[in-house]
């Protein structure tokens, strides 16, 4: 990140001429992810300590995936179909021996849903993450191969630790089924 905000850029002549024909200014999008993710550490920290949102940052929070889209290359109303290209795959150990690749990798973006316990209930919250994945291959897998694989019957299983998030259903049901952090509380939805 620090080359690319002094506008150092990969070697690869491509990738080189990309950055330059488009004429896009990475060190203004750096700059730009920064104060969004400074604005959430300070809207975080006033949730902690149960400090109301102001106007402005309520419109923030409510906005600020638009904002991130603009950071993220995604232009316009582009964000009502987005490119398919937040699964990617990496290889992070070969063992010459076997001939074995281990890879770490994510999928798309999955919805998750929360139960987030507060003031003697849960607050259910709704967002977006990225399954992770770690398997054994005896190939290297590109990105594209992975996207492949992730719409086959060849999908690896997601990490057991990931299970207890990863199940799909009812969220009331799923919260009923962890509990209550009161005798009593009830779910509050926002």
């Amino acid at each position: 990140a620090e080359s690319l905000i002094r506008g150092e850029y990969d070697q690869d002549p491509a990738y080189q001429a990309l950055v330059i024909e488009s004429g896009l200014d990475l060190k203004q999008r750096w700059q730009q992810l920064h104060a969004i993710c400074r604005r959430l550490e300070v809207m975080a920290h006033k949730q902690l300590r149960k400090v109301a949102f102001n106007e402005k940052e309520t419109y923030f929070l409510n906005d600020f995936g638009f904002a991130l889209a603009a950071v993220m290359l995604y232009g316009g109303d582009s964000y009502r179909r987005p490119r398919d290209d937040a699964p990617a795959a990496f290889t992070y150990f070969f063992d010459p021996r076997s001939k074995k690749h281990l890879h770490a990798a994510v999928a798309r973006p999955r919805e998750i849903i929360v139960a987030y316990p507060t003031d003697g209930r849960y607050l259910i919250c709704r967002g977006a993450v990225l399954p992770y994945y770690e398997f054994i291959a005896t190939t290297d897998l590109s990105d594209e191969l992975w996207r492949r694989r992730l719409d086959s019957d060849e999908r690896p299983s997601p990490l057991r630790w990931l299970d207890p998030v990863m199940q799909s259903g009812d969220p009331v049901k799923s919260w009923r089924r962890i509990g209550t952090p009161k005798q009593g509380a009830t779910p509050a939805v926002q």
